[in-house]
C-alpha cells in the first residue's frame, strides 16, 4: 500500500529572492508559472509513527516521502479551489471525499512561505514546486495497480505506484 494526500503544486516561473520588503500576494501570484495536480507521498522510517514525538517527525521530514506531480491544470480555477469533491478509484473500489483546503485558499500557505523565507534571508527559485496543504487526510491506495484521483472539475490524476 502507498499512503497519499491530494494537493495542488504551484510551480514557480521566476525567482522570489530574499529582500527587505514583504512580497504582496499579487507579486507571488505573478511568479507562479503553472499549477499541477499532485500527490504527496506519505511515509515514515518508524514502525509505529503514531508513537513518535513531533521532534522526531520533524527530523523524518514530517512524513513527506516524496511528491508526484501530475497534469497541469487551469491556474485560475486552482486559485479558487477552496473545496471540491475528490474521488479515488483503485482496485475496483472508489472512495469519495467532500474535500476542503485547510486554509480555505490554496495560495495562502505559498504567500506565507515566500515571506517567511524572505525574513530568513532566503528565497524561492524558478522551477521549484510548492505544495500548500492536503485537501483530505492521508489515505492508502494499492501499489502495483492503476489509481485514479479526480479533483472535482480541476482534472484527474492517473498513477500506478511500484511495489
Amino acid at each position: 500500500m502507498v499512503r497519499i494526500e491530494p494537493e495542488l503544486a504551484f510551480i514557480l516561473a521566476r525567482d522570489l529572492p530574499a529582500r527587505t520588503a514583504p512580497y504582496a500576494p499579487a507579486e507571488i501570484d505573478e511568479a507562479v508559472g503553472a499549477v499541477h495536480l499532485a500527490l504527496e507521498l506519505i511515509g515514515s522510517r518508524y514502525e509505529k509513527p503514531e508513537e513518535v514525538p513531533f521532534a522526531e517527525h520533524l527530523a523524518d521530514r514530517l512524513l513527506n516521502d516524496g511528491l508526484y506531480i501530475g497534469p497541469r491544470i487551469d491556474a485560475g480555477a486552482a486559485r479558487e479551489a477552496a473545496s471540491m469533491p475528490i474521488a479515488v478509484s483503485a482496485a475496483g473500489s472508489e472512495q469519495r471525499f467532500d474535500a476542503a483546503h485547510p486554509d480555505g485558499n490554496p495560495l495562502l500557505p505559498l504567500y506565507w512561505l515566500a515571506n517567511f523565507l524572505r525574513e530568513c534571508g532566503r528565497g524561492l527559485r524558478a522551477g521549484e514546486a510548492v505544495i500548500t496543504g492536503s485537501y483530505v487526510p492521508s489515505f492508502e491506495v494499492p501499489a502495483e495497480q492503476d489509481v485514479s484521483v479526480s479533483f472535482g472539475s480541476l482534472g484527474v490524476l492517473n498513477v500506478r505506484f511500484g511495489g
